[in-house]
């Protein structure tokens, strides 16, 4: 009888020992799920938390003169004004242009007229590894978004602002934002505003082999009445151009017509920009004139007049025939009115 209680007695010692063993086992695992789940939770809030920390660095490479530089700026800005919406922090570089006699000369200028870039430096060097360039946005403000929420979710660390132009994504979306960064403190109190100016951009004198097979042609001086036919006679028209001398022939057809044409006398590119943001009625200018663009966008004037021209020379350079843009910002689509002349002026 005793030696068969002692077997239960060690068989229930054995199960016992198994169970505890087993039971150990158990917990073990909980323990460490249990830890494996709060690091990746931690992990998790961790990545929340650092994912705003983050600095893109936006490279923007300036090419042209004073309006392109603008349009550069002005893309590298908005792209860092919607990844700073989404918490991450951003840093603008500008590049020099890679070539161009004009670049200090404009480099100079931008500063001179805005606050914002004072102090920001244009000397910087094409670096020797160049991130993918942002270009893929030109279709549609979708392809933008598509463009930021890779940026953003890769948590790239810089890309480079190149071929992103996109005046109606960018300016359209940012353009009381950009309006502001853009703020101008270089043109004279002294200047005399006039009702109308016409920018001549004479694009044929800076580009003569290849400005109209690239689609810049401009309305030539036989048809300028066209520009005017709704101007007052007795309203002084300021023509203003970085080619002076070149602008008599316009000059004499409006003069024939009992207009009343004005010029500069030492016209220069600030105080040509200067005439056109401070222009009280309407100014006038080609749609492909990235200047004069940007004298509307910045300037006060009511009515921006920007036309295009439908001539051979323009269907044979494959771009666009009407230069326009499909704004939304009821401010831009009540100022800015995009004209089409069907002239042949070869």
């Amino acid at each position: 009888m005793t030696m068969i209680l002692s077997r239960k007695l060690f068989v229930f010692t054995i199960l016992f020992a198994i169970s505890c063993c087993l039971w150990s086992l158990t917990e073990d695992k909980r323990n460490l799920a249990e830890k494996t789940a709060n690091t990746g939770t931690n992990k998790r809030n961790a990545t929340q938390i650092e994912a705003p920390n983050i600095t893109t660095e936006i490279f923007i490479q300036l090419s042209g003169q004073f309006g392109n530089h603008i349009s550069k700026i002005a893309a590298g800005v908005a792209v860092a004004i919607e990844l700073e919406s989404r918490g991450r922090h951003t840093s603008l570089t500008l590049l020099r242009p890679r070539r161009g006699h004009s670049a200090e000369q404009t480099t100079a200028l931008l500063q001179q007229c805005f606050p914002s870039l004072r102090n920001v430096s244009f000397d910087n060097n094409h670096p020797d590894l160049v991130p993918k360039p942002l270009s893929w946005n030109q279709d549609s403000p979708s392809d933008f978004d598509k463009a930021i929420d890779l940026i953003f979710k890769s948590k790239t660390t810089s890309v480079l602002i190149d071929h992103l132009s996109g005046l109606d994504l960018i300016v359209d979306r940012h353009y009381k934002a950009l309006r502001r960064f853009f703020t101008i403190d270089c043109c004279s109190s002294k200047i005399q505003p006039y009702h109308t100016v016409f920018h001549y951009r004479n694009f044929e004198r800076e580009m003569p082999r290849r400005g109209k097979q690239k689609g810049y042609e401009e309305l030539s001086a036989q048809f300028v009445n066209e520009l005017f036919h709704d101007n007052n006679h007795s309203t002084p028209i300021l023509i203003v151009t970085p080619y002076a001398p070149d602008v008599k022939n316009y000059v004499d057809v409006l003069q024939n017509q009992g207009r009343v044409v004005h010029t500069l006398a030492k016209s220069t590119p600030l105080l040509d920009f200067c005439m056109l943001i401070s222009a009280t009625e309407t100014i006038i200018g080609l749609a492909r004139s990235t200047f004069f663009l940007w004298a509307g966008f910045l300037g006060n004037a009511p009515h921006i007049r920007a036309y295009s021209i439908d001539s051979e020379w323009k269907r044979q350079s494959n771009s666009p025939v009407w230069d326009h843009y499909n704004w939304t910002d009821p401010e831009l689509n009540e100022r800015f009115h995009f004209e089409l002349y069907h002239l042949s002026s070869r």
